[in-house]
């Protein structure tokens, strides 16, 4: 700057003073209007310099301070101290921004406001002051509260979730059709938009986005130069580009003086077709600028009208439609206009056999109570390859071409408002014909074609829609039988979907983000008024958190009121996705009450099933859950994370059972149509069929019939996962067709094993219900009484310990024991087996239990014998001297039978009474070892390992069924395990089976057939994730199913043959329906041994 002298700037310096001043502010208007703000500049440029010493103006500076002196901060320094305009009387550039948003209809703002937005918060007070019945509804969106940073005084301290602000933006768009606006901060709020801005793309959502820019000025040269050590840290090279691959139109605000014409423009192309999300950004110095106010005409600005098909086209269609022998017409956005899905039935009325097929799943696009309903079915389904003419109408994906294929003879024809898909690097459809036209326009024009000439002849040549109509029952059966509540009390999505149906008001409206269950919800909820039904229009995760909020805000702005019921339904990792935290903060704040239900399967199997439909017999196909790296285990409290989000005031609620849910949801329903929030967590078993099997034994996500496939009975195990590929994927869409094996039903060597695996599931889940819950028996106080008959005599009087070399020496040079007992016992070795029968204290190592009335075990011992040695001679002369008692009884018997005397008739006609003969109690049969104890307790202790303290929530069949996925065994070892536990459980009666128990013995009794009946063999750690326990506790599990069956682990041919004739023919069913169930209680045991018998 020049050096000052006298009392005023010389003419040249002014000058140059004035051309700097206007062309820094980059204001044409203040060229052409003689700006305000210019003159207020220059004249307090003026005034300053007036108000300067006569001493210090005279006076030159010195050259140190000068040469210290920045010069940009000596050229401005007067405009920073320039005085502050009025507040009230201010009209800058981010007001026009609103003023322009409120005038194009805009009524609600969804924002995450930071260091870019002074003016914008300004011109948000101003509005409220001065146009509140006008100015749109601001809705704050945070996230999280973070703790200052003192080392940087002035960042922002609220960090702000964009992803829930652009959801609300767009539910509240897809629900109205109105655009509404998101203001976002710089380029960290606007990545942070993330998957909502493609999911707004996808969907079809008419949203306009803006963010702030980092000030592009920093000497302090306008007003909203940068201030904040963060302007320099988030200044990019071209913002913008961020998200406008995914935004129909992007740009810059350069100047405030055509703010409200940016703003309009934008808004044309989020509204022309294909409709979408729009971005505009501006620095903080051109949204701060004072411009003169001003107004558009609003009709100058409407969006692009999207014309009718040409004649042409539209009788081309109608002529194949009329032709066709099954036809069907597939949607996917056509139900956004909520006239288009009567147009559709008009169609399907009149052209018979006319099938519909949703698969975009956005909208509620045909009715589900019509004949023609195919349902929501993401590009598979049976209809598609079987038509002979196609009309895809407004649909990004019709069918995927490497599951489902229309035939190659069918005629294709293309209708929808961008047929090339112009975003879509890849895409290209084998149509015929194809129109760039207004879906509801193109339909009614074909509709209206039919009734012309020749064609109108076809359609009522035509024989009638019974075809069609025997389909849709079929299809609405198949629903419903899939529906049903699990045969272990837990429920699916299909049943929980019913039941939200039945129980919600009529005009419900349903915001579903289900992923892998999306079209079983769709199935079961079956929407059919237009506009009822929302689901997430692209990929991006978390949607329907913020998408149901902005549903609910637009009902209530739509009515004018209370607005109608909200339902999100949301899968359990979409819910964590949704950001929790913030939505339902959102919701307490401004009391926008919504059902929420999650549906807990306790991961993400949406990677599973991609993973099968490339790798289906890959090693991830068998891979766990943990493996696979997409387990939720522990399971999150999700109801609990909105409650704390929402300081308590919520309903939150969990149930996993089928007979719970009725009540639970109608508390629910009742909180929120009184003004509060609920979040049920439901433990839903419904999944699809390729979906995988959670490892955790605690797990409720596991497979459900109405997931894939055909059900199997009610006894018999779901079927496995059915291959991916090639024309249908019944893990997405509703088979009506059962797979039927056809083995040789009489071979054995032939029979499937997913068809072993149904009987030995169907076995044991009739043991279950037969037995009921009972706990397993408590350890004994005392001694219990040893009569082990269930126990087979303890496998033919064998005793087992780690001693067998000695008992088989013993067994074959048995030494003359010594009559003298002996004294010396241990508290162990009475427990096991002193004092209870004997009388006495007995023979070392547990055999003072011995004979009868205590003079069995008194009567052998001696010195130079071992513990073992010793009892074991003890317990041979016992069995020796009660099995020859046995022998005289018998042979009384038999001569009281050849006798010629009547024992009835008796003596002088006095009927005699025939003495008793006596029964011998059977000797308790000791594991011999230094830790002996009575078998009977020693059993009680082994099959308490097999009880859990609550009963698994995973139902038998669905168990097995994971079992066999991931680590797949034949029938051998199938029908082996059957046989083993029916030993056990029918006729040995060692244990009871029951729901508490019923998983480990299947478990460990797979694991022992494995071993026991072939070579093959999972490693253990894998065996143990699968099965839902640690390896050690495989480990305890699998010897004591040894010990329990006595090691007897080899079945032959006969005995498994047998076993699978009873089975496959439905006797072991009937005998065990036909009595009661075996009291089985270890603790006492009834007196039923004979002396035969032993």
């Amino acid at each position: 700057m020049s050096v000052l002298r006298g009392t005023a700037l010389s003419s040249p310096a002014l000058s140059r003073l004035r051309a700097a001043l206007v062309t820094t502010a980059s204001l044409p208007s203040a060229i052409r209007h003689r700006s305000s703000l210019c003159h207020r500049s220059s004249q307090a440029h003026k005034e300053a310099f007036a108000a300067v010493p006569p001493t210090a103006r005279s006076s030159r500076p010195s050259s140190s301070s000068t040469h210290n002196a920045h010069p940009a901060a000596a050229r401005h320094s007067s405009t920073s101290s320039a005085p502050a305009k009025d507040p009230d009387n201010m009209y800058t550039a981010s007001f026009a921004f609103f003023e322009a948003i409120w005038e194009a209809g805009i009524t609600h703002c969804f924002v995450n406001l930071g260091s870019d937005h002074p003016s914008i918060i300004e011109a948000m007070v101003k509005g409220k002051r001065e146009a509140d019945g006008r100015f749109p509804r601001i809705i704050t969106c945070p996230n999280e509260v973070q703790k200052p940073n003192y080392m940087i005084a002035d960042c922002a301290m609220l960090t702000l979730n964009e992803m829930v602000a652009l959801s609300m933006a767009d539910g509240y768009a897809r629900l109205t059709g109105k655009p509404q606006c998101v203001i976002v901060h710089v380029d960290v709020g606007t990545q942070g938009l993330g998957a909502a801005v493609h999911n707004a793309s996808t969907g079809r959502a008419p949203v306009l986005i803006f963010a702030g820019l980092s000030p592009f000025t920093l000497d302090g040269e306008l007003r909203g130069s940068r201030t904040e050590y963060i302007h320099w840290i988030q200044d990019v090279p071209d913002q913008k580009q961020i998200v406008s691959q995914y935004c129909r139109y992007a740009a810059e605000i350069k100047t405030g003086t055509n703010v409200k014409q940016m703003v309009n423009r934008a808004l044309q192309f989020a509204r022309s077709d294909p409709q979408g999300p729009v971005y505009l950004c501006g620095a903080r110095e051109v949204m701060e600028a004072d411009i003169q106010p001003y107004a558009l005409r609003q009709r100058d600005w409407d969006p692009v009208q999207l014309g009718p098909l040409p004649q042409s086209g539209a009788d081309s269609i109608a002529d194949a439609l009329a032709e066709a022998e099954r036809p069907v017409l597939v949607t996917g956005y056509g139900g956004r206009n909520h006239k288009f899905p009567d147009a559709v039935v008009k169609l399907a009325d009149k052209v018979k056999g006319l099938q519909v097929v949703d698969s975009g799943g956005s909208d509620m696009c045909f009715p589900a109570d019509h004949a023609a309903w195919r349902g929501l079915r993401f590009g598979v389904d049976d209809a598609i390859s079987k038509a002979d003419a196609i009309l895809v109408v407004d649909c990004d994906v019709p069918w995927i071409p490497t599951r489902c294929r229309p035939h190659e003879d069918a005629k294709i024809f293309h209708v929808d408002v961008d047929p090339l898909k112009q975003q879509m690097p890849l895409f290209y459809l084998g149509a015929g014909a194809r129109f760039r036209a207004d879906a509801l326009a193109a339909v009614e024009q074909i509709t209206a074609a039919l009734d012309e000439g020749p064609r109108a002849e076809k359609l009522k040549a035509k024989s009638s829609d019974a075809a069609r109509n025997k389909e849709y029952s079929e299809l609405m059966d198949g629903i419903a039988e899939k529906a049903k509540p699990l045969q272990d009390g837990s429920f699916g999505t299909g049943h929980l979907a019913q039941t939200l149906k039945k129980l919600c008001p009529e005009d419900t409206l349903w915001v579903v983000e289900a992923v892998t269950n999306t079209s079983f919800v769709h199935d079961n909820l079956k929407p059919t008024r237009p506009g009822s039904w929302i689901n997430c229009g692209g990929g991006g995760l978390g949607w329907s958190g913020g998408g149901a909020l902005g549903v609910k805000l637009a009902t209530e702005a739509e009515s004018g009121g209370k607005g109608k019921f909200v339902v999100q339904i949301v899968g359990d990792g979409t819910y964590l996705f949704s950001v929790p935290g913030s939505v339902y903060w959102i919701s307490k704040r401004y009391k926008i009450p919504v059902l929420t239900i999650v549906l807990n399967n306790k991961g993400w199997h949406a990677p599973r099933r991609s993973l099968l439909l490339v790798h289906p017999d890959g090693l991830g196909s068998k891979a766990s859950n943990e493996e696979v790296n997409i387990s939720f285990d522990p399971t999150p409290d999700y109801s609990g994370i909105a409650k704390a989000a929402a300081d308590g005031d919520i309903f939150a609620a969990r149930v996993s059972e089928a007979s719970k849910l009725e009540d639970v949801l109608k508390e629910a329903i009742a909180s929120v149509q009184a003004g509060q929030t609920a979040v049920l967590d439901c433990s839903s078993s419904g999944i699809t069929a390729t979906e995988a099997k959670s490892p955790s034994m605690s797990a409720s996500a596991f497979f459900s019939p109405e997931a894939g496939g055909p059900s199997t009975g009610s006894d018999a195990c779901p079927p496995p996962p059915p291959p991916p590929v090639p024309s249908s994927d019944p893990g997405v869409a509703v088979t009506t067709s059962a797979i039927v094996s056809t083995p040789d039903e009489h071979d054995l060597f032939k029979l499937p094993p997913i068809e072993a695996l149904e009987l030995l599931s169907a076995g044991v889940e009739l043991l279950v219900r037969l037995t009921g819950d009972i706990p397993p028996t408590p350890p004994s106080k005392t001694p219990t009484d040893p009569m082990m008959s269930g126990i087979r005599a303890e496998k033919a009087e064998i005793a087992r310990s780690h001693s067998d070399k000695n008992l088989a020496l013993l067994a074959r040079h048995p030494r003359q024991a010594d009559p003298k007992p002996t004294n010396k016992s241990t508290p162990s070795q009475d427990c096991a087996g002193g004092g209870r029968e004997g009388g006495g204290n007995g023979g070392g190592g547990g055999g003072g239990g011995g004979g009868g009335g205590g003079s069995g075990g008194g009567d052998i011992g001696g010195k130079g014998l071992s513990k073992l040695e010793m009892y074991s001679a003890q317990l041979r002369a016992q069995q020796q001297a009660k099995q020859q008692q046995a022998k005289q009884q018998q042979q009384e018997r038999q001569q009281m039978q050849h006798s010629d005397a009547d024992p009835d008739v008796g003596i002088d006609g006095v009927r005699l009474r025939h003495e008793a003969s006596p029964v011998t109690e059977a000797q308790p049969y000791v594991v011999i070892g230094e830790d002996a104890r009575p078998v009977n307790v020693q059993h009680e202790a082994i099959t308490r390992r097999f009880y859990s303290k609550k009963e698994p929530p995973i139902g038998v069949g669905q168990y097995l069924l994971r079992l066999h996925q991931f680590c797949p065994m034949s029938s051998a070892v199938y029908l082996a395990t059957s046989l083993y536990i029916h030993r056990l459980a029918v006729e040995e009666r060692a244990i009871l089976v029951t729901r508490r128990n019923a998983h480990r013995l299947l478990l460990a009794g797979l694991r022992v057939a494995m071993k026991a009946m072939e070579d093959l063999s999972y490693p253990h750690n894998k065996v143990a994730k699968v099965g839902g326990v640690s390896e050690l506790e495989l480990a305890r599990l699998e010897i004591s199913f040894c010990f329990l069956t006595g090691f007897e682990l080899i079945v032959d041919e006969e005995a498994m043959r047998r076993h699978w004739e009873t089975l496959r023919d439905g006797r072991a069913k009937q005998m065990l329906r036909s009595s009661e169930p075996p009291d089985l209680r270890l603790g006492k045991r009834p007196r039923e041994l004979t002396a035969a018998g032993g």
